[in-house]
């Protein structure tokens, strides 16, 4: 019987290494250095993330791998809780669920 390799070349959770050798298997993994290419993973996570949750959109699974990954990204936006209030501030939030279906400009 001819070994399988499935190639994901993706971002991991901290502990998957420990789960895949307790399961006796082989994988190759490496360790980011670059900031850069962490943050462009992490977006790459998101967005594999946030269509998971679009397929399966009552997987609170996979809104927890959202938030996850939001925690990891947080650190390259200093600032940002200052500017979401700021903006919650000056546009509000999403509480009150309005959808806007159109504005008519002036000619």
């Amino acid at each position: 019987m001819t070994d399988s390799v499935k190639v994901y070349d993706k971002l991991v959770r901290d502990k998957i290494t420990k789960i895949l050798k307790a399961k006796g298997l082989h994988f190759r993994v490496h360790t980011i250095v670059s900031d850069l290419e962490f943050k462009l993973r992490l977006f790459d996570k998101l967005k594999e993330e946030s269509k998971e949750l679009f397929d399966n959109p009552d997987s609170i699974e996979e809104f927890a791998d959202i938030i996850e990954v939001i925690r990891a990204l947080k650190p390259f936006f200093p600032g940002w809780e200052e500017r979401a209030d700021r903006k919650k501030e000056e546009r509000g939030a999403y509480d009150d669920r309005v959808v806007l279906e159109y504005v008519k400009e002036s000619a």
